[in-house]
């Protein structure tokens, strides 16, 4: 059975398993592809977007070494991914970020790619005045599912990096 993506917290018993209805990827080169989760509404993904009254999330797994069988080492405290899950409640915005282990299950470059994220630990980076960390350090993993749009990936790349620059230039930032 496939296991969602999950957050779930190290110090207490909060966890998030957001429904990330919207899933697509882009790929870089043969190594590199990013994954983009959100259940946000498509208003909402366009930079500039006001976020009144929206609640979601929207996640990145930017990806930077494919492991290769027998040249990439594979272990539970490896990381070939970078994380970032930036967290909307009701317009207010906390940013998390970390790393974990990628492992695809099909080929990079199809129309729809497999993966399963193992291993990730994320902490509360930064979020504006407003919104309050229940989560604090945590890990993450899930089987992950995304169709290949490079031009969606894109909009919600620039959308992710809006919403974490209004966080850290909030002033409220992570331990």
């Amino acid at each position: 059975m496939a296991r969602p993506y999950r957050l779930a917290s190290i110090t207490t018993s909060d966890e998030l398993r957001p429904s990330l209805v919207s899933r697509f990827y882009s790929v870089s080169d043969a190594n590199t592809f990013d994954l983009y989760l959100t259940d946000l509404p498509p208003a909402a993904l366009r930079p500039g977007a006001s976020l009144a009254g929206v609640s979601g999330h929207l996640v990145r797994i930017h990806v930077f070494v494919v492991p290769r069988a027998g040249r990439t080492p594979i272990d539970t405290d490896a990381f070939n991914a970078a994380v970032t899950h930036v967290i909307v409640s009701s317009g207010q915005i906390g940013v998390y970020a970390g790393g974990g282990f990628v492992i695809p299950e099909n080929s990079i470059g199809a129309s729809e790619l497999r993966a399963r994220l193992a291993g990730g630990t994320v902490r509360f980076e930064a979020g504006t005045s407003g919104f309050t960390d229940r989560l604090g350090a945590s890990t993450v993993s899930g089987m992950l599912r995304t169709t290949r749009n490079p031009s969606m990936a894109e909009t919600a790349k620039a959308r992710l990096d809006e919403l974490a620059r209004q966080a850290r230039g909030s002033g409220a930032i992570g331990n």
